[in-house]
């Protein structure tokens, strides 16, 4: 219960630029959903790629403002007080955040393999998409008190807010070249226009 009374307390970026950037991230996945339904007769399994990519971004929106990775620690701290392990919770931590990047590098590994053919079509959004992961990986980093020299206030970490705001803004923009209309190489097979 300590867990969840301390998230609420400190959960959400409730400044003009955190909401700001909570749209440009619904923005971006509207868009993406978008771009799925147009380019959905490429053969390619560009839709599906689109589809994951806003899954992505609806996800690190809502996280934005409820910011899921809190409640994550504070349940991690009340464990290892409960349990008696807090002095080596920064072990802990470093591997948490070790798995984290991990996990991250080989979905972007996976994600080449499968949808190499996306991340060729689509740079902006690839490169966009990339740098919002990039983001949460040292937004996790820094949460979890490793020592980068990263503050928690916006003013702060000027360097960190740009890494997130360019990589919304990528998206946004490769989402909406993605929505433009697809033609098909053979006939019959309905285009946007058709619709």
């Amino acid at each position: 219960m300590n867990a969840l009374i301390a998230w609420t307390k400190t959960a959400g970026d409730p400044t003009l630029l955190g909401w700001a950037t909570t749209v440009g991230y619904a923005l971006a996945a509207v868009l993406c959903l978008r771009a799925a339904r147009v380019r959905k007769y490429t053969g390619a399994g560009e839709s599906a790629a689109w589809r994951a990519s806003a899954g992505v971004l609806v996800f690190l929106g809502v996280n934005k403002q409820l910011d899921f990775q809190t409640l994550l620690i504070a349940i991690g701290r009340t464990a290892a007080w409960a349990e008696g392990w807090f002095d080596d919770r920064r072990i802990v931590q470093k591997l948490f955040v070790g798995a984290l990047a991990l996990a991250l590098m080989g979905l972007v590994l996976w994600a080449m393999s499968r949808h190499g053919f996306f991340l060729r079509n689509h740079r902006l959004a690839a490169i966009g998409l990339g740098l919002v992961l990039i983001y949460a990986l040292l937004r996790a980093a820094e949460i979890d008190h490793l020592e980068l020299g990263v503050s928690s206030k916006p003013a702060d970490q000027p360097w960190l807010w740009t890494i997130e705001v360019t990589g919304v803004m990528l998206c946004i923009l490769g989402a909406a070249r993605g929505c433009r209309a697809f033609v098909p190489a053979h006939p019959g097979i309905p285009t946007d226009a058709d619709h």
